[in-house]
């Protein structure tokens, strides 16, 4: 592997690391493609796993914010109906 192929892997983690950082939606980042069968690909495997853990996290985190406004929702409209009834 050569120095410029070197710096590029590198370039390619630190700049998906920054998109995801500063992306308000993780979903839409890109997984980095593996060039090599060494520590730098390792890296990169293991930055591409990161991420697509977190973006998992993310999705979990949103279906139960939506079963709790739901839930809510649902608590609410029992109460009310329950004044209703009384």
């Amino acid at each position: 592997m050569s120095y410029i192929d070197l710096s590029n892997d590198i370039n390619n983690v630190v700049t998906g690391m920054k998109t995801i950082s500063n992306s308000k939606n993780i979903v839409y980042a890109n997984s980095l493609p593996i060039t090599s069968n060494d520590e730098i690909g390792d890296l990169t495997s293991s930055f591409n796993e990161i991420q697509k853990l977190t973006k998992r996290y993310v999705e979990q985190l949103h279906n139960s914010q939506e079963t709790l406004m739901e839930s809510e929702r649902l608590a609410s409209l029992g109460q009310l109906i329950g004044r209703n009834c009384t």
